[in-house]
């Protein structure tokens, strides 16, 4: 596989470690993940293919679970400007926006009543996992947030799909960055 390099992959890759360095992200897995785990559930782009290379099973998804799928947003996900400030020392400044879509299975099954525990569980973790990305946030290696907002979710797949795809609930989040 190849490593990243270019200001793109770099970008979505120090997201990659970043998320992987948060407890809250850890702790969807019983018992919770440690750093190699995550990093190895945080993918690039998209899923890995599936078995037999067409479309993944409800078993083989509900195996990847809990993941996340970091890219780069279509519209506006990256820029790179001039740093002519008379007190900088010249160069470029670069800032973008990526999407990050996670996923977990459903610990209850079919409660997904919006007063449910596991719909409440779900949204205290993802608000969790924002809070440690705020936390880390221009911190060692880690990346320079300027806002997180929720693009869509916290949310429970349709009840069509769950023969497919298995009950599982997400969130996509739009996470803007900058001064790297």
């Amino acid at each position: 596989m190849p490593t990243p390099d270019g200001c793109l992959s770099l970008v979505q890759d120090t997201l990659k470690r970043t998320l992987a360095d948060c407890a809250a992200y850890q702790n969807l897995r019983e018992p919770p993940m440690d750093q190699a785990a995550a990093l190895a559930s945080i993918y690039h782009e998209g899923l890995p293919k599936p078995a037999d290379g067409s479309t993944h099973t409800k078993a083989e998804l509900e195996a990847l679970r809990p993941y996340a799928i970091i890219w780069t947003d279509p519209d506006g996900g990256y820029a790179t400007q001039s740093d002519s400030a008379p007190s900088s020392a010249g160069g470029f400044v670069s800032a973008g926006s990526l999407l990050v879509e996670i996923e977990r299975n459903c610990p209850d099954g079919d409660e997904d009543e919006p007063t449910s525990a596991a719909n409440l569980d779900w949204r205290n973790a993802v608000g969790k996992i924002i809070d440690d990305l705020c936390d880390l946030s221009g911190t060692e290696s880690y990346m320079i947030l300027e806002s997180i907002t929720l693009d869509h979710g916290p949310y429970w797949n349709d009840r069509a799909s769950a023969e497919t795809h298995g009950i599982y609930q997400g969130v996509r989040l739009a996470v803007r960055w900058g001064g790297i």
